[in-house]
Order: C-alpha cells, then structure tokens, then sequence
C-alpha cells in the first residue's frame, strides 16, 4: 500500500505541476499579447478610425512609419470594406496566440529570444517615447517567458523570484531607457552610432586609390559633380534633409514623378523649354578612391541606363548607389554645360511667361516644396546674420543683391585656407567663422553661404562631390579617359533659382577660375526685381488637372463598412473573452487541487476520499453526458471493464464514498490511498481506451476530470 501511495502522489503532483503550466502560459500569453498590441499601436501611432481594426488601416500606418524612417515613397491602401483583409488580420492573431502558447508551454527559448531582438531594434529604428513604455512591457514578457522554468520554482521560494523580476526589470531599463527617452546618454548614443555608421560605410563604399574617379566623355567638357546634398544643418553638421519632414510631401513627389518631373532634370527641363534641340553628351563614371554611396551627377543630367533615378524617393535630392557596396560605374545621359550660362535660360523663361506649360506648372508645386523645406534657419543663426549682413527685402532678396552681399562679406571679413582644419563646433558655427577665427576652407566656406542665402530668403543646400575642371578637358579627346585625383574634392553651396532649380554658387576666386564661373552669377540679372521672383506660373491648384487626379474620398457612413467594423471587433473580443476565460478556468482547477492536497495534508480524510471519487465520475462525463450522476447502475457497469488492476471494485468505493460523505465516522488513511490507487489506474485505463477526440478533450478541456 505504501508503493500505491508513492504512485499517487507522484500522478497528482503531475497534474498539479500541468495545470500551474498552462496558468502560467496563459498569463504569459495574455502579458506577450496586450505587450505586441500595445507596442505595434504606439509604434505606428494607430488611431481606431470609421474602418476600426481594418488590416488595411493597420498596413497603411506600416507604411507611413517606413516612409518616415526612409523618407520614401510608400504604397498604401485605399480604405474600403474587404472582408478577405479583415479575415487575413483575425487569422494573424490566432496564428499569434496558439504560436505564443505553444511556445510559452514547451518552453521554446529561441522564439522570446529572437523577440526582445526584434523588439529592441523595431524600437531602436521606428520607436519613441510614445512607444517606449510598451516596449519595455513586451521585453518584460519576453525576458520572463525566457526564464519559465526558473520563475517556476521561484513561486515557492519568494525570494528568488523577486531577484528574477528586479534583474529583469534592470535589463529592461538598460535595453529601453536610452533609446526613447532624452538623458545625458543621448549624445554619448548619438555620437557611438555616427561613429558605427562611418566605420560601416568606410568599409562598404571605399577603396584605396589616389585617383577618386576615371571619366569619359563624348563632349570634354567641366562640371560639378554632385555626391553628399544635405538640406539640414545642426549641432553635428550637414545631414541629408529629415526624412519625417520630406514624408509630408510624399503625395506631392507621387505625383510629380508620375508626371516625369524630377528634380534631378530640372536644369534640362528648363533648358529645353523653347529648344527643340539640345546636344546630349555621353558620360561614362568609374569611381575608384571615392565613396561609392553617392552617385556622382552634374546639374546638367538628362537619363541613364541602370535604374539611378528613384521613382520612389522624396526631395529628388540624389540618384541612387545600388547594391552593399554601391554603383561603381554607370553611364549618364547629360547635356552640355548649363550652370556657366544658366541666366540665358532665366530670359528664356520671363519671355514665355505669359505661356503656362506643363514645366512650369510642375514647378510650381516643386517650388512650393523647395520654400518650406530649404529655408531653416535658428534664432540665434538669425541674430548673427543680421548683424553682419543688410536684408533688402522682409522675405525674398534679390538673386544679384543677395549674392553681392555674400561675396562682398566673405572676400572682405574672412581668409580662405584650404590647409585650416576647419570648424567643428557646428553648435556655434557661425560665431566661430565670422567673429572668432574668421577664416575657413571650403566646407566652411559652403556652410555660411547656405546659411547666408537662406538669410536672403533664398532657399539653399550643402553639397560635397568632384570638380571636373576646365584643366581637366583642357587637352582631353573624345570619349577618352579623363583621371579625377582625390584632390578635385570640393564642397560649395547650392541655391534654388525660380523656374530653373539649383544652381552651385562659388564664393572662393580660385574655384570660380578652374569652373570658368567668374561672371556667370550676375550676368543677365543685373535688372532683376523683387517682382520678378516668381517665375513659376501661380497656378489655379483647384483647377490644375494637369495632370493630379482627385483622390478617393473615404464614406464613413457607408452601412456595409459599419457591419464590417461590427463584426470584427466582435470576433476579437470573442478572441480575448476566450483567452481570459482560459485563464479564469485554470486558476480555478489550481485552487481545486491545491484543496484536495490540503485536505489530504490535513488528514481530513473523509473529505479527501469525496473529492477523488467525484474527480473520478467526471472522466465518464467526457464519454457519456447523458447520464451524469443519474444511473449509478450505468457507473458500475462502465467502470468495470477498466478495473483490470484494481483489487476492489466500484461497489467498494462506492461504498467507502457513502461512508464518508453520510456517516459520522472518520476514514482512515489506507481508505483514502486505496481510492487513490483506485482512481490513477482506472482514469489510466480509461484515457487509453478514448477517441482522439475524447483525448483532446481530456487533456486539454478537463485536465483529467474537473475536480469537483
């Protein structure tokens, strides 16, 4: 009797430890779960809309929040009602929950794992503070379910299980904190990851080479070659224009590019209003010792052959390098030489002013871009400019007036030096150049004029790439190669003429003597009013149909969409009323068992051998509902065929339930291992015999019986 009992045990403690399991699993899933939502919410800034949890809505804002990251243009749904989505997305979650549960209970460690990853870089990349208290919850869960099996048996020992919680909470603060929020660290991170990026694409873009590029043109002639362009200016110098604030013009960029109009072109474009023909020179690009991640395009491009020109992108500020480490030879269509006699296309335009075409009513909208995104300037930039340099105008100076002032100030105040190792507190840069070293080379040069132009209202860009100089062509061939050493490396400042686009600005004498660019900046535009800043046509935007079409508009009234949203918020709260249900259930089988092992600890024996007997007339239950507790005749003869290894039989035991549920007497223990025994072999024998249907439901809807 002694063994009986020892095999009880063991079985009971089993199911115990079982269903503390998948109470646990499921709390855990019920935390991974409100964890994801929460996160994947605040990450896209979700907003519950007419269409509700539409998978639609949801893969849109999935969209904006890469286009904000990439400052790309997205493809995006339109809204409307499409129930094969709306069943895709409930489908996702089911596969999430069982994927979640399964994982929780057969303690699958490489899925949590590879979740706190996915989760520290979706946050690292797309993530906020919005986002990072979710974030930290959905690490938490993860962390926790990584360490099942140690939190399981902290629940008997209180302390180690405090010591689990307070070390994973320490984790999560270290993974979380300094990416969000704004703490001493952020510049420390800030400066690390500038640092990273540099070293990586040193080693994607970069070759050792004296020689930076090899050239060969059709027609030698020189240009600015454009690599870096970079719009914003701040305490770490020149970087690319923010993509969050290029996304707002994603519409914009849509459909400007689906009207052909980029403005890498726009110099041709402009060029070729009223020109039925232009030359076309064919240039061919090998870069070796420069950075392969630009491409390297003068003004005057025109096409190219290998894909350069990304429809997608917002801003049109560069082509694209393609492949993990860059483009290294492609071949441009290009025109001859504009930017040394672009004020000729200026008069070509204020002659055909009174003649809208389709150039210039892309322009316009261009234009409109260019003013709101290129014009940034600080207070304190302000304040310094205005001491130094006289406005002619409250908003837009005058091209002439504007780079005289620029051009008379730098030659007169400051000293370039190409050797000056140049200003690198970018926070008080223009303090440093104009009233502290007053000298700079020629990326200081190109800084304080960008700075210096958008004073004037001229929006501006900074931009760094290779000179192919009048030296260079001077005695070059047709199609022969031209050697472009590393030493051509200039950076200058670019700014945005009405109607034509950008145009370099050279302010150091040297360089406007090898780009043969001495005169060009005033010749044609010494007349020049403040009237005639816009040369782009002020187009009527409500009838330009020209060709953007009127976009779908959203019917929040519409009745299908109503039963729609109705229906899908109703099977995901089926979904969660069942989870929470799951959970409800299985602490109650908890408190069960944990009852039968006080009673049976306590010595309440009566009470013991009343709970065993009834969790053994449940298992008939799972085969025949019909006659539950209502023939005992029934009881008998089904149990009979599984009593193969019991000594007593169900009479017996039926017989010891009566006695201790209506007598007065105390049941000894053997009494109550003998029910024991008794009930572990026949369930066996039982559970054995069932359906996989009826096992199924015996495992996972009864746990064996429900213990009443």
């Amino acid at each position: 009797m002694k063994n009986q009992n020892t095999v009880d045990l063991r079985k009971l403690n089993k199911e115990d430890k079982k269903s503390t399991d998948i109470l646990m699993a499921l709390i855990m899933e019920l935390i991974v779960l409100v964890g994801i939502t929460g996160f994947v919410f605040k990450v896209t800034e979700f907003r519950i809309t007419a269409f509700g949890l539409n998978m639609k809505v949801i893969l849109n804002d999935i969209s904006d929040l890469i286009g904000k990251k990439y400052g790309m243009i997205t493809q995006k749904y339109i809204l409307n009602p499409d129930f094969k989505m709306d069943l895709l997305l409930i489908g996702l979650l089911a596969l999430i929950a069982i994927v979640l549960y399964i994982a929780i209970k057969y303690e699958n460690q490489a899925v949590f794992a590879i979740g706190i990853i996915v989760t520290v870089v979706i946050q690292g990349m797309f993530g906020g503070k919005k986002s990072c208290l979710m974030a930290a919850v959905l690490i938490f869960a993860n962390i926790i379910c990584l360490n099942k099996k140690r939190l399981s048996s902290a629940f008997e020992q209180n302390n180690k299980s405090k010591v689990l919680i307070v070390f994973s909470m320490l984790v999560i603060s270290i993974l979380c904190v300094p990416i969000s929020y704004e703490t001493n660290t952020d510049k420390m991170l800030e400066n690390l990851n500038q640092n990273i990026n540099h070293k990586t694409d040193d080693l994607r873009y970069l070759e050792k080479n004296k020689i930076a590029l090899k050239v060969k043109m059709s027609k030698p002639q020189s240009y600015y070659l454009k690599g870096l362009v970079a719009g914003d200016f701040s305490q770490n110098g020149w970087n690319e224009t923010d993509k969050k604030k290029m996304y707002k013009y994603a519409d914009l960029f849509f459909w400007l590019h689906k009207e052909n109009f980029y403005g890498q072109t726009q110099l041709f474009n402009a060029k070729s209003e009223g020109n039925s023909e232009i030359d076309i020179n064919k240039m061919t690009i090998n870069v070796l010792g420069a950075s392969s991640k630009y491409i390297y395009s003068p003004y005057e491009y025109v096409s190219d052959n290998d894909g350069l020109t990304d429809k997608d992108e917002i801003g049109d500020e560069k082509l694209l390098s393609k492949g993990l480490y860059g483009t290294r030879k492609y071949e441009l269509d290009v025109s001859d030489n504009i930017v040394t006699n672009y004020s000729d296309i200026v008069e070509n335009l204020k002659n055909n002013g009174d003649k809208p075409t389709k150039y210039l009513k892309n322009e316009n909208y261009y234009n409109e871009f260019v003013y709101k995104t290129y014009l940034d300037l600080t207070v304190k930039q302000k304040e310094i400019l205005g001491t130094y340099l006289k406005k002619d105008n409250d908003n837009h100076d005058s091209y002439s007036y504007a780079k005289s002032e620029i051009l008379n100030y730098l030659n007169k105040n400051i000293k370039y030096s190409k050797k000056f190792q140049g200003i690198n507190d970018y926070g008080n840069f223009l303090n440093e150049f104009m009233e502290v070293s007053k000298s700079g080379n020629d990326k200081d040069y190109a800084t304080a004029t960008v700075l210096m132009f958008r004073y004037f209202g001229i929006p501006a860009r900074y931009v760094e790439g290779y000179l192919i100089t009048q030296d260079d062509v001077k005695d070059a061939d047709d199609n022969s190669t031209i050697n472009i050493p590393k030493n051509n490396f200039h950076c200058w400042a670019e700014y945005y003429q009405d109607g034509v686009g950008w145009i370099p600005f050279e302010t150091i004498k040297s360089y406007m003597d090898l780009m043969g660019t001495n005169d060009s900046f005033t010749s044609g535009l010494e007349n020049e009013t403040n009237d005639n800043r816009q040369i782009s046509q002020e187009i009527d935007r409500d009838n330009y149909n020209g060709e953007e079409p009127e976009k779908e508009k959203k019917d929040d009234n519409d009745k299908n969409e109503s039963e729609l949203n109705y229906l899908i918020w109703i099977i995901c709260s089926l979904l969660v009323i069942a989870i929470i249900t799951a959970v409800i259930y299985e602490i109650r089988l908890y408190f069960i068992r944990k009852n039968i092992k006080q009673d049976n600890n306590n010595a309440n024996t009566n009470k013991a051998i009343m709970n065993l007997f009834s969790y053994l007339m449940n298992a008939y239950f799972i085969i025949d509902k019909t006659n539950r507790f209502k023939n005992l005749e029934k009881y008998e003869e089904f149990l009979k065929a599984y009593e193969s290894e019991c000594e007593a039989g169900y009479l017996e035991m039926m017989t010891l339930y009566q006695k201790a549920r209506y007598s007065n007497k105390t049941c000894t223990k053997e009494q109550v291992n003998q029910m024991k025994y008794y009930c572990e072999n026949v369930r066996k024998d039982i559970f054995l015999k069932l359906s996989k249907w009826q096992k199924f439901k015996w495992k996972f809807v009864y746990k064996y019986g429900s213990l009443k």
